[in-house]
């Protein structure tokens, strides 16, 4: 039932992300690991990568540790340990606007202005500034039209992607790595 369901909302969408690198983020270690445009992330660490929700489960698991990272370049499989980069965007809040920059490793790379909010919240944080730190590997993903072949394919991932986010999560609340407060869904009933 999982695996139509998934089959019915794949074909819904015009286009969906994939595991071949569009893009690499300037200053990442990953320019340095030799990975470019087009190469196909399959893997990173010890998982398998099918379809972009491993892709993405996996890189939300980065940390600051080194990490293998398997692609493919044709026919030929490429290999690196790459130590993730270190990624902080600093939210500064004004009254017509708030900033947000991008670093990685240091460096910014963007800095970008949008409107404030006008809400009790965002008043709050006017002449304040915010930093949230993270670790990425450093590329983006690149889009593709959604094909029939496609929807069935990544609906029969996705069945098996689910199935493993309930495992793993299981498995980090025994271990103590989630909190239960952060317990939702499947898991929290």
């Amino acid at each position: 039932l999982g695996f139509i369901i998934f089959i019915i909302l794949q074909s819904a969408k015009t286009t969906n992300y994939t595991t071949v690198i569009d893009t690499v983020v300037p200053n990442t270690n990953v320019v340095q690991a030799g990975f470019a445009e087009g190469d196909r992330i399959i893997g990173i660490g010890y998982a398998k990568i099918n379809i972009y929700e491993d892709l993405s489960f996996e890189l939300n698991r980065v940390t600051d540790k080194p990490v293998m990272v398997t692609a493919m370049r044709g026919n030929e499989k490429i290999s690196a340990v790459i130590t993730p980069s270190k990624q902080e965007n600093v939210y500064s809040f004004g009254e017509n606007e708030f900033t947000l920059v991008s670093y990685v490793n240091g460096a910014e790379i963007s800095r970008e202005n949008y409107p404030a909010q006008d809400t009790e919240q965002y008043k709050s944080l006017i002449g304040k500034t915010q930093t949230q730190t993270g670790y990425i590997i450093g590329f983006t993903p690149r889009r593709e039209s959604m094909t029939p072949f496609l929807a069935v394919r990544n609906a029969f991932y996705l069945t098996f992607y689910n199935i493993k986010i309930v495992y793993v999560s299981l498995w980090e609340l025994i271990r103590g790595a989630v909190p239960v407060s952060q317990v939702s869904g499947p898991i929290g009933i």
